[in-house]
């Protein structure tokens, strides 16, 4: 024997293992399914189906291809930040008149 709960009143409902189909609980007499395979979706088209219908256009995401770009962009700022950063004292010298 299999306990549920009945999906409209929450009582404990006995059936037996092998049971399926529609049921009426009991208690409240609200139908409900038990072991049930799921009906097979059907299609809403009608008419046949060419081959050209059959395939998927793909449409480009241009966030992803933007968000790319962005990327790119801010690693080569990062870049030409860091060769100034290490290379600028050494752009600039300060001499004095006495030669230090």
């Amino acid at each position: 024997m299999v306990e549920i709960l009945c999906p409209h009143c929450d009582e404990e409902i006995e059936l037996d293992d092998d049971a399926s189909g529609e049921f009426a609980c009991p208690y409240c007499e609200g139908e409900f399914e038990w072991n049930v395979e799921p009906k097979p979706k059907r299609s809403k088209r009608k008419g046949t189906s060419s081959s050209a219908s059959k395939q998927k256009v793909s449409v480009p995401s241009f966030s992803a291809s933007g968000l790319k770009v962005t990327r790119e962009a801010v690693h080569v700022a990062m870049l030409a930040f860091l060769v100034l950063s290490l290379t600028g004292p050494l752009m600039y010298v300060v001499e004095t008149e006495d030669g230090e």
